[in-house]
């Protein structure tokens, strides 16, 4: 169930980064490029990883 729930989410995420980098205008190209990199860090980083970068991040 997690693999599946988990799989979910990635995909959401996704969704968003896709509307909020279609909304700035970025080219499609450019867009599909950025997703693959952010597809691949799924893969390489944890939930409470990526959750200790947010909190560290200035963005």
């Amino acid at each position: 169930m997690l693999g599946n729930e988990s799989k979910w989410i990635n995909t959401a995420c996704l969704v968003y980064a896709i509307k909020g980098l279609e909304n700035l205008e970025y080219r499609p190209e450019e867009i599909q490029k950025i997703i693959r990199a952010i597809g691949r860090t799924f893969d390489m980083t944890s939930v409470p990883e990526a959750g200790q970068k947010y909190l560290k991040s200035p963005y």
